[in-house]
């Protein structure tokens, strides 16, 4: 693990706490972290995250599925009250082990007041898959978290630090770093517009029906003199008709709508793309990287936990 891939890494764990690196690392040595035992633990944690996408990396699959309806509940929450949060959780199998989780979480919120970086601690003690991002939770809503930890968040008046608040399975800390209210969504689609010049609307059915995507779209508007077709690239819903917007919003990716007039010709739309802009939705493709490294998490933490119990550990007092 060579060096500069450690330090971009503690100056990323530095931007999330909103300082720069030398801030950052002050703020280590007044808590009394060496920074040499930080960089110490980046190089593991680059070397266990290498290891496990090599071992396990190409057997995660994200479907589109998956990514629909992460998307669908990212929509929905859009229209609620949303906090920024970042977790730490602790987890717990019986009553003695809750009691012991809630006395660790107990020092580590001692130590976060003292200035301790949440990131750091969350890569380092927490159980939860986003331990892998410093425990950042991103910007969900209150009914999106279980009624404990929720009720300890509303009961924060302002950015901060909550109490370790215990469920059924453990402790969680969570630090609240803001707060929005609901944002007005837009969508916005990427799409070929492939007309009849010959006024042949059932042609032009005929021919979208058979179209796979966008490219093949073009190639048909390229190659045939009876068809025109232009790529329209991120345009805004609201920017259009009222029945090119209807017709659109109800067609899915890498399909065509029906026909209908525009211009003076029939026309259809090919969905090349459609995204969901503004109200904290993020795109296709942040969804899908956030699933990602959500699933080689518990991948690795399983594979931690085979570990630990197949280990011998001998403690001798020196």
């Amino acid at each position: 693990i060579e060096s500069p891939e450690i330090q971009a890494e503690i100056e990323g764990i530095a931007r999330q706490s909103g300082l720069d690196k030398d801030t950052f690392l002050n703020q280590l040595l007044a808590s009394g972290i060496n920074p040499v035992s930080l960089e110490e633990q980046m190089r593991a944690e680059i070397a266990w995250r290498r290891v496990m996408r090599g071992l396990y990396g190409t057997r995660i699959r994200i479907s589109r599925n998956q990514i629909d309806e992460e998307l669908a509940q990212l929509r929905r929450a859009a229209s609620e009250t949303q906090y920024n949060l970042s977790e730490i959780y602790l987890y717990a199998q019986d009553l003695n082990q809750i009691e012991q989780a809630r006395q660790a979480a107990d020092s580590i919120v001692a130590q976060l007041q003292q200035g301790a970086p949440f990131e750091l601690a969350a890569q380092r003690f927490s159980s939860a898959p986003t331990a892998a991002t410093g425990g950042s939770m991103g910007w969900v809503s209150l009914d999106d978290l279980s009624p404990e930890v929720a009720d300890a968040v509303r009961a924060l008046p302002g950015p901060g630090l909550t109490e370790p608040v215990l469920v059924a399975d453990g402790v969680y800390i969570i630090a609240v770093a803001g707060k929005r209210e609901p944002e007005e969504a837009q969508t916005v689609v990427s799409l070929v517009r492939l007309a009849s010049e010959t006024g042949d609307s059932e042609g032009l059915a005929e021919a979208a029906s058979g179209l796979d995507g966008c490219t093949a779209a073009e190639t048909l508007g390229d190659s045939d003199a009876a068809f025109s077709a232009v790529r329209l690239e991120r345009i805004s819903l609201s920017d259009l008709s009222d029945e090119a917007a209807q017709r659109i919003s109800e067609t899915g990716e890498n399909t065509a709508t029906g026909v209908f007039e525009m211009g003076a010709k029939p026309t259809v739309m090919v969905i090349c793309e459609k995204q969901s802009v503004g109200g904290g939705v993020p795109s296709r493709d942040q969804i899908e990287n956030r699933l990602y490294g959500q699933q080689l998490s518990l991948i690795a933490q399983r594979a931690l936990r085979d570990l630990k119990r197949e280990a011998t550990i001998i403690r001798r007092e020196l």
